[in-house]
């Protein structure tokens, strides 16, 4: 009934894949250290800008692009890892 009214984006596969995904990320999140952590979050979670992101720790703008970098290329092999395709 509720379908004439809202949409649904999702099937209820997609939903659950989603969440397996996202538990993944989290997981591999809880490996790092607090502060790339943080800024992961920080950067993609809350879409804050790299000079924000860099005020928030005191530190240069390459060196928050560094980590990201670093920490974005750990998720990746850690996602083919756990057997996701990119």
């Amino acid at each position: 009934e509720l379908e004439d009214c809202v949409s649904g984006c999702e099937t209820p596969e997609q939903s659950v894949e989603l969440k397996m995904l996202a538990e993944a990320i989290n997981a591999y999140l809880y490996t790092l250290p607090a502060e790339a952590r943080n800024m992961f979050v920080g950067r993609y979670y809350f879409a804050d800008s790299i000079r924000k992101v860099a005020g928030y720790y005191g530190i240069s703008e390459a060196k928050v692009k560094s980590i990201l970098y670093r920490t974005r290329q750990g998720l990746k092999e850690y996602l083919e890892k756990e057997g996701y395709e990119l």
